[in-house]
C-alpha cells in the first residue's frame, strides 16, 4: 500500500510536506519520503494507492515507559 501526499510525514524526526509511505504485503514499513520519488519506485507499481491529502501521517509509538514502583 501507497500512503501519498499527507501533509506531514514525520521522517528521521523531520517534518516532510507532500510525503508518502509504502507499506509491503507483510505490513512494514518498506520507505518513507517523498511522493513522486516513493510513487516512482517499482515496488509501488502494484500497491493500493490511498491519497491522504489534508491529514497527517504519525509514526506509531511503543512507549515501554513504565511506573511499576507506585503499583506497590
Amino acid at each position: 500500500m501507497l500512503l501519498l501526499t499527507a501533509d506531514h510525514v514525520l521522517v528521521d524526526r523531520r517534518f516532510l510536506a507532500g510525503g508518502a509511505v509504502l507499506i509491503g504485503d507483510d505490513g512494514r514499513i518498506v520507505a518513507a519520503g517523498r511522493a513522486d520519488e516513493l510513487a516512482a519506485l517499482p515496488s509501488a507499481a502494484a500497491s493500493t494507492r490511498l491519497d491522504l491529502d489534508g491529514h497527517a501521517l504519525l509514526p506509531g509509538c511503543i512507549n515501554a515507559h513504565t511506573h511499576s514502583f507506585q503499583g506497590l
